[in-house]
């Protein structure tokens, strides 16, 4: 039985670093319940992104804020209360990984996509919760994650297979 615990508590703990540290997905500041203030927006560069359908038919088209580093991936949307209609946010990743997503200090319900190197949505979160710590995890490796208001996977009948193609903006 003891062993059991031991093993429960190494696996929770060998995973919780595995997503605070290396990744820098979780917001690690926030984490040890340090108190929390609105982030500035450190998002200077944008991008048009244009979703389509396997067989290539534009079935979207948006503008995203652009967080390729760090820093600007742990903020993401925090402290945002408003994200205009066909605008989100794009997260890019230099090399494939198993990334992890959570709503902390996010006031706005989502609909997240996790994308392959290629391009491909490999997977939909829809209609995330505000505030919520639960962690959205990858199923395969990703290079990209794009948010958008909630309901669009619906409302644009956004699907697992669709190409993502974004274009920054000069």
């Amino acid at each position: 039985m003891v062993s059991r615990i031991f093993q429960a508590t190494f696996i929770l703990i060998a995973f919780a670093a595995g997503l605070t540290g290396y990744g820098g997905i979780v917001p690690s500041p926030y984490m040890a319940g340090e108190a929390y203030a609105a982030p500035k927006a450190q998002h200077a560069a944008t991008a048009d992104v244009t979703i389509q359908s396997a067989e290539g038919e534009v079935k979207a088209r948006f503008i995203v804020e652009i967080a390729e580093n760090a820093e600007a991936r742990e903020i993401g949307l925090m402290g945002r209360e408003y994200l205009p209609e066909n605008h989100g946010m794009l997260f890019l990743y230099p090399e494939p990984k198993h990334v992890a997503m959570w709503m902390k200090n996010t006031s706005l319900s989502l609909d997240i996509f996790f994308i392959s190197q290629d391009g491909e949505i490999l997977q939909i979160e829809e209609k995330t919760t505000p505030y919520s710590l639960k962690l959205m995890i990858a199923e395969q490796k990703v290079n990209a994650v794009l948010e958008l208001n909630a309901g669009t996977a619906q409302q644009q009948n956004l699907q697992l297979g669709n190409k993502v193609i974004w274009a920054r903006h000069p």
